[in-house]
């Protein structure tokens, strides 16, 4: 669960269904110029790593023709950097510099930049299958800008909290449909783990959409304080 792979293992769950995943440097080279084509702008994730470190997003400088992406100059910005740090390199340079992250059994995996990166990130804690709450947050390493406002930091919210009403019923569904296609029961689901969603394009209606960004099962810090008695029952249950 807890590696950038579970992005493309679930990828038919419902959140997020355009993801490709590269296990070979050949591959990248191959299919990953028209894709960026295609998408114009792309986020590429090494299989593990936090804080950012192994996240890019690479954009096309201008449209290119598929049969030329390759030489094509793009703008390629670190997650972990800030945003003026951004490099300007031909993609076939970029990607060569990415083959050691698909060796032996090293992978990547791509998925669309979310354009409304800006109106933040929500993540939703679990203890197992049972929601204990959530929190905005506002990541801003591949904003465009060099220098982004944000609203100040929200603490932890409750599982019941109106703003993600329409959030919890998706993952009401989401989340059993992930333990079927990664084959974790309830008690194979580790004691606290977070998802991270960023907002998706809105619907003709106006309804928010949500695409997950990674799931996180090993620095999950903080955490909801009023998880912790059913963390202490999980544990105690299980050992």
């Amino acid at each position: 669960m807890g590696t950038k792979d579970v992005l493309y293992a679930t990828r038919n769950v419902g959140w997020g269904e355009d993801i490709e995943r590269y296990d070979n440097a050949n591959d990248l080279a191959e299919r990953f110029p028209a894709r960026l084509v295609e998408r114009g702008a792309l986020v590429l994730k090494q299989a593990r790593g936090t804080g950012g470190e192994g996240v890019w997003k690479v954009q096309l400088e201008r449209s290119e023709e598929p049969a030329r992406a390759s030489a094509a100059r793009v703008r390629v910005q670190h997650a972990s950097a800030r945003a003026n740090d951004a490099q300007y390199v031909s993609l076939t340079d970029f990607l060569d510099g990415c083959a050691c992250y698909v060796a032996g059994d090293g992978f990547l995996v791509d998925q669309p930049f979310q354009e409304r990166l800006g109106d933040g990130m929500i993540r939703a804690y679990f203890v197992q299958d049972h929601l204990v709450g959530f929190q905005h947050q506002w990541p801003t390493a591949l904003l465009a800008t060099e220098r982004v406002e944000t609203p100040a930091r929200r603490g932890m919210e409750g599982p019941d909290t109106p703003a993600y009403r329409h959030l919890r019923k998706q993952l009401d569904s989401w989340i059993p449909s992930m333990q079927d296609v990664l084959r974790l029961d309830r008690d194979a689901l580790p004691v606290i783990w977070d998802a991270d969603f960023l907002y998706g394009p809105q619907t003709p209606y106006g309804t928010d959409t949500y695409i997950l960004c990674e799931i996180n099962v090993s620095c999950v810090w903080p955490f909801p304080e009023r998880a912790a008695d059913l963390i202490a029952r999980t544990v105690l249950t299980h050992t």
